[in-house]
């Protein structure tokens, strides 16, 4: 599994135009002093490094991108264009979404999971 880490939507747009196959987007919370903001995005980090590390997802092909939302206030804000953009609308972070399909993700709590995340990444669905 390729790994990258974008900051901001712009960013996402642009890895995501050069990636081809499947891929599976981490919306988090951005850092500050290395440390998210969110404090539901620090408990998960360490669950989804965790699967991605294991040697049945870091073979998989496909591409995970750590997406950086922003700070508090713009991703509170409801004109934050990971809430409006059609294909992300999310509402809460973290969130780990398979681009392209919007009912396969996982949210929240949902996220400090190892089965869940690996299923989610694993499956051909």
């Amino acid at each position: 599994m390729k790994r990258v880490n974008v900051d901001g939507l712009e960013a996402l747009n642009e890895i995501i135009e050069k990636t081809d196959g499947k891929i599976f987007v981490l919306y988090t919370g951005s850092k500050v002093n290395g440390v998210s903001w969110c404090p539901d995005c620090v408990t998960a980090e360490p669950v989804i490094d965790k699967v991605l590390s294991s040697p049945s997802i870091s073979d998989l092909d496909a591409t995970f991108i750590t997406c950086l939302v922003g700070q508090r206030d713009y991703w509170k804000n409801p004109e934050c264009p990971f809430r409006t953009d059609p294909r992300i609308k999310i509402n809460c972070i973290p969130t780990l979404a398979e681009w392209g399909n919007k009912v396969r993700r996982l949210l929240d709590s949902q996220l400090t999971n190892e089965h869940l995340i690996q299923d989610l990444l694993t499956s051909d669905d």
